[in-house]
């Protein structure tokens, strides 16, 4: 009964906190933030609440294994028992085989490759501009905008913006900010995949909520992003949006197996990118933690930590 409530005064807390980092306040589209906020309420429950919603998690979820499953085939057959295949000695039942970097991250090159292939094949540029369509029907974006938010459901925040990188320059401040904070609130599927195999054992139908609170969070974040920097040239920016309708630029491979080839270049950039970077944050957060130990003295009989620090903060909120 509490956790409605505090989630209203929560979405209520982050549009009044927009509000007042606004560059301009006198501007903020009050009526495009209830709109927006509409349909993160009207898309949730289509997600959640209708009848084919369960479907819909479990085909999300089973695609997912699937790509496990293919993406295992080849670390086996690469790695060998590094990558998951049968170990050549016995495994103490107390250990765990799992290598992060041999059995995890390689779904990032094959999911890449795929994605490559899809668009190459118009497939994926068809299932977003249908997409994008319904949004700009919704929301006063224009028609690139509205493609490369929704591109961010399969794409990382950085391609997305490559599929409209012909009108880039046609867009406004406003428009930019918005591709911007519409790529930090979603879950490129090249990582999603990564946090499904981590929250499956304890979450059922992981994909389907990952993926739910990723296509919620894109009005969401229109709405944020439009009363952070409003758009204070609406005939210069009417235009803009009539230049920015047009064709998008799709693939620029040569056949199939280049587009393969491309997309496995760029997952694997992604992979050696995502393993190099918890690398060295782990390593770090570790080294803080034993510095704040030695300084700071021990709290109910435990030593002082980052996580620790950070989780008495945040329990208010929590809350």
């Amino acid at each position: 009964m509490f956790a409605q409530p505090q989630a209203i005064l929560g979405l209520v807390f982050i549009c009044v906190l927009a509000w007042l980092v606004s560059e301009r306040r006198d501007a903020a589209p009050f009526r495009l933030v209830i709109i927006c906020l509409g349909l993160q309420f009207f898309l949730a429950f289509l997600l959640t609440k209708t009848i084919g919603s369960e479907f819909l998690f479990v085909a999300v979820d089973s695609v997912v294994r699937t790509l496990n499953d293919a993406t295992r085939a080849g670390t086996t057959f690469v790695f060998g028992y590094i990558g998951g295949a049968e170990s050549p000695f016995v495994v103490d039942e107390s250990a765990s085989t799992f290598v992060l970097a041999f059995q995890a991250l390689p779904l990032i090159i094959v999911l890449s490759a795929l994605t490559s292939l899809l668009n190459y094949w118009r497939i994926l540029p068809a299932i977003i501009d249908t997409l994008a369509k319904g949004l700009q029907t919704v929301t006063p974006i224009s028609s690139a905008t509205a493609f490369a938010c929704v591109a961010n459901l399969f794409m990382g925040m950085v391609e997305s913006p490559l599929f409209i990188k012909s009108y880039l320059t046609r867009l406004s401040r406003s428009d930019l900010f918005i591709l911007m904070t519409v790529g930090m609130a979603t879950i490129a599927g090249t990582v999603m995949v990564i946090y499904v195999g981590f929250l499956n054992p304890v979450l059922p139908n992981a994909a389907g909520h990952l993926l739910t609170a990723s296509i919620i969070s894109i009005p969401a974040a229109i709405a944020i992003a439009c009363i952070m920097v409003p758009s204070t040239e609406e005939n210069v920016n009417e235009q803009r949006v009539e230049q920015a309708n047009g064709p998008i630029v799709f693939s620029e491979s040569n056949s199939a197996v280049d587009a393969i080839v491309h997309g496995t270049q760029q997952g694997l950039q992604l992979c050696l990118a995502i393993a190099a970077l918890l690398l060295v944050f782990v390593a770090l957060v570790a080294l803080l933690n034993a510095i704040i130990a030695a300084v700071f003295p021990s709290v109910n009989g435990a030593a002082l930590s980052l996580q620790s620090m950070v989780g008495y903060l945040m329990t208010p909120v929590a809350w």
